[in-house]
């Protein structure tokens, strides 16, 4: 199968990609078994916003690839937005993406603050945010943190209404008002 290797910074493969724009549920995606435009080499593509979501088979091999080390990059357009790396020694596919595994962030306060949510399942039950790294609730107009990804049919919070993938994330080096975050277009998860 066809995959994306990314030699400049250092031989990380996509193993996954969200589009925002797209309907789908990023935790299902990610978790349930199968790939997702696996063949399709379009998808290859990380700052291709206009094609559809990607999962390759190294997701469902998780230990058997027995990756070192996970990054997660966000784009708006050509332009990489935030990169977080995580070490993926000895992980699962579900529990790298955890605070005490944090390699690298851009957010200097990501250490120092609380976290009430850390994790790829999120929210999700009425409230559909995944990839979620959030500091604190207090009502849709106070909710702060660093990213979210936000599945088709969260219909909570004025922010993160839609029936399609919304790539939200604090463009400054600390937690934002999620009504203040930033928008991207695609999100990569990469392997080495």
């Amino acid at each position: 199968f066809p995959v994306y290797c990314d030699k400049r910074s250092g031989g990380y493969t996509m193993v996954y990609k969200l589009v925002a724009g797209v309907p789908g549920n990023a935790a299902a995606m990610w978790i349930d078994s199968g790939t997702i435009n696996e063949n399709e080499t379009s998808a290859l593509n990380v700052r291709n916003h206009s094609r559809g979501h990607y999962k390759n088979r190294i997701v469902d091999e998780w230990r058997e690839f027995g990756p070192h080390e996970v990054a997660i990059e966000l784009y708006t357009g050509n332009q990489q937005n935030i990169r977080i790396v995580f070490n993926g020694s000895l992980s699962s596919k579900t529990s790298w993406f955890a605070k005490e595994r944090l390699l690298f962030s851009p957010y200097s306060d990501i250490h120092t603050e609380q976290q009430n949510y850390f994790s790829i399942v999120g929210e999700a039950g009425l409230v559909r945010r995944h990839f979620f790294i959030n500091r604190n609730f207090g009502g849709c107009h106070a909710d702060a943190g660093w990213l979210a990804v936000i599945s088709s049919g969260s219909y909570f919070c004025g922010w993160e209404q839609g029936d399609k993938i919304i790539l939200k994330y604090s463009s400054v080096s600390t937690f934002i008002n999620w009504i203040e975050a930033a928008d991207a277009h695609t999100m990569a998860v990469f392997v080495r």
